[in-house]
C-alpha cells in the first residue's frame, strides 16, 4: 500500500537527522530519529487498516432527460462491516462534457457499523448523448494517516440525454398505400373524413350533419356531402449523418439540427397515428423497426442519442435498401433527412422511388459565406453548394424536397410551405 504525503515527510526528516549525524559525526542527532521510528512502529504493529466492504448503488432522477435539464444523481453507500470506517474519500467520475450544477462529486464520509447513507449532486448536459457516470474512486488511510488505500469501485452507469422534439403541428402527407386504421393521410376512398370529395343524393341512414342544405335548396331534393376517408400509413425516416454533414459547408451544427428535425418529425407522425421507423446512417449505425405509439417514440429518441456523424462501414445504398425491403410495405413513405452530398445518396433516393415508394427529402440549408471568411473557405463552400444544387435537380423528378434552416422554426414551415410542398 502506498505511503501518504505525511509519511513521506516523516521519513524525509528521519533521513535528514541521520545524514546530519553521519556528516557532522554527532550521534546526538540520531536521537531525533527515535520519535519517528516509534511512530512508524506503532502504525505498523498496533494500528491496522481495515479494508472497506461497501455496497454502492447509483440512482438518477429522471432516468432519461432532455437537453439542458438537470439530473439528480444519488449515491447510496452502505457499510457492510460491524466496525466504524472513518476518513473515507469518494470521487465519482463524470465526463468533461457534463456540467456540475449543485453539490459535489468528491466528498468525505465516516460510516458507522452497518450504516447506510446517501450523497446527492446535480448535473446537466449541453446536448443529447450518453454520458458515463463512474467508476467511483475510494481513498482511505490508517488511523495515523501513514498508509493509503485506494480502490476503484466499478459501479458505472450512463446519463441518457434525449434530443428534444419540437411541436410541428399537423404534417400533411400523401401515400400510395394506407392502412385500415383512421388517421390523417388521404386514402382516395369514400368514408368518414374532413376532405370534401363529391355530392350525392340522400340515402336513408345518412347523418343529418352531412346534408348540404344549399345544394338541397337548389335541387329541391336532399343532397349529402361525400368525404374522402383518411387513414394512416407506414413511414421510414432515414437520417443521413455520413461524412457530408462534417464537410464544413454549414455555418451551424448541422448534425444536431438533423437529429432534432428527425425527432420532431417522428414525434408528430406518431402522434397522427402513423407507423414510424428510423434508420440512422453514419459513424454509429442503428435502426428502429416501424411501430406505433408513445413507446415507439421513446425507442426512436433512444436511438437518436447515439447518432454520430462520420464515415460508415457499409455503403448507404445497401443499408437503406436492405431495411426498406425487409420491413417496409410496398408503396409506403420514405423520408430522407440528408445534406445531399455525394452521388450515393442521390442514387439511393432514385432507386427507392423507382420501386414505388413515396419519397420525401429534407435537407439543411447552406447559409451564405460570412464577411470574415477566408477566400479559400468561401470558394470551397460555393463548390459544395453547386454540387448540392446538382443533386437536388436530380431528385426533383422522383421526390418532394425542402431546405430547412435552424433559424426558421420547423413549426412555421410545417404549417405553411412545408405542408404544401410535401403534400
Amino acid at each position: 500500500m502506498p505511503l501518504t504525503r505525511k509519511a513521506l515527510i516523516y521519513l524525509g526528516l528521519s533521513y535528514v537527522f541521520i545524514g546530519l549525524a553521519l556528516v557532522l559525526r554527532q550521534p546526538v542527532f540520531a536521537v531525533f530519529v527515535l520519535p519517528f521510528a516509534l511512530t512508524f512502529f506503532y502504525s505498523s504493529a498496533i494500528s491496522s487498516l481495515q479494508l472497506p466492504n461497501l455496497t454502492i448503488q447509483r440512482k438518477q432522477i429522471p432516468a432519461r432527460s432532455f437537453e439542458g435539464e438537470h439530473i439528480k444523481v444519488t449515491l447510496e453507500i452502505r457499510n457492510n462491516l460491524e466496525m466504524e470506517l472513518s476518513d473515507l474519500h469518494f470521487e465519482d467520475e463524470i465526463s468533461e462534457a457534463v456540467r456540475l450544477e449543485s453539490g459535489t462529486n468528491s466528498f468525505d464520509l465516516t460510516l458507522k457499523p452497518l450504516q447506510r447513507t446517501e450523497h446527492f449532486y446535480e448535473i446537466s448536459t449541453p446536448k443529447r448523448g450518453r454520458y458515463p457516470l463512474g467508476p467511483l474512486k475510494l481513498t482511505t488511510s490508517d488511523i495515523l494517516g501513514f498508509r493509503q488505500y485506494s480502490e476503484t469501485i466499478h459501479a458505472q452507469d450512463a446519463a441518457v440525454v434525449l434530443p428534444r422534439a419540437e411541436d410541428l403541428g399537423r404534417v400533411e402527407l400523401s401515400a400510395r398505400r394506407v392502412g385500415p386504421w383512421p388517421g390523417t393521410v388521404p386514402s382516395r376512398s369514400l368514408g368518414p373524413g374532413t376532405e370534401f370529395f363529391e355530392l350525392r343524393l340522400y340515402v336513408p341512414g345518412d347523418e343529418l350533419r352531412r346534408i348540404n342544405w344549399k345544394a338541397t335548396a337548389k335541387r329541391r331534393r336532399l343532397v349529402t356531402n361525400e368525404f374522402e376517408t383518411e387513414r394512416v400509413t407506414d413511414v421510414l425516416v432515414v437520417l443521413d449523418c455520413s461524412e457530408g454533414i462534417q464537410s464544413g459547408a454549414f455555418s451551424y451544427d448541422a448534425e444536431e439540427f438533423e437529429v432534432s428535425l428527425t425527432a420532431s418529425i417522428c414525434s408528430q407522425l406518431l402522434l397522427q397515428g402513423n407507423r414510424v421507423g428510423v434508420l440512422i446512417y453514419g459513424a454509429e449505425r442503428t435502426w428502429v423497426p416501424p411501430a406505433f405509439g408513445k413507446h415507439q417514440l421513446m425507442r426512436i429518441l433512444n436511438g437518436l442519442t447515439v447518432a454520430k456523424a462520420g464515415r460508415a462501414i457499409i455503403p448507404i445504398d445497401f443499408a437503406v435498401q436492405t431495411i426498406v425491403n425487409a420491413v417496409l410495405p410496398a408503396r409506403s413513405v420514405v423520408a430522407f433527412i440528408s445534406p445531399l452530398m455525394g452521388d450515393e445518396i442521390v442514387a439511393v433516393i432514385r432507386n427507392v422511388a423507382t420501386v414505388g415508394y413515396s419519397v420525401i427529402c429534407l435537407t439543411p440549408s447552406m447559409e451564405f459565406p460570412t464577411s470574415n471568411e477566408s477566400r479559400s473557405r468561401a470558394l470551397a463552400r460555393r463548390i459544395l453548394a453547386a454540387e448540392r444544387r446538382v443533386n437536388m435537380r436530380q431528385i426533383v423528378p422522383v421526390s418532394r424536397y425542402l431546405e430547412v434552416s435552424p433559424y426558421s422554426t420547423v413549426k412555421v414551415l410545417s404549417r405553411g410551405r412545408f405542408a404544401r410542398k410535401l403534400a
